[in-house]
């Protein structure tokens, strides 16, 4: 697998949340220990490897509200 600092993740989430989105894709840096949001891609790619990732994460999230 592969390892995603949680500040990453905050970063992320927190980016897709203030552009008030449920769903999107950051392009993200650490620049000087700080992780910054260069873009959110509201309508990414869905092949390959990014498919199985969000199926997966939405089976996730389908699973939790059972």
């Amino acid at each position: 697998g592969i390892l995603v600092l949680d500040s990453v993740k905050e970063a992320a989430v927190g980016a897709v949340k203030a552009l008030g989105l449920d769903f999107g894709a950051c392009d993200l840096i650490i620049s000087n220990d700080k992780v910054l949001c260069l873009e959110v891609n509201t309508a990414p790619g869905t092949e390959g490897s990014t498919l199985v990732a969000y199926a997966n994460a939405i089976r996730s999230l389908y699973v939790q509200s059972w």
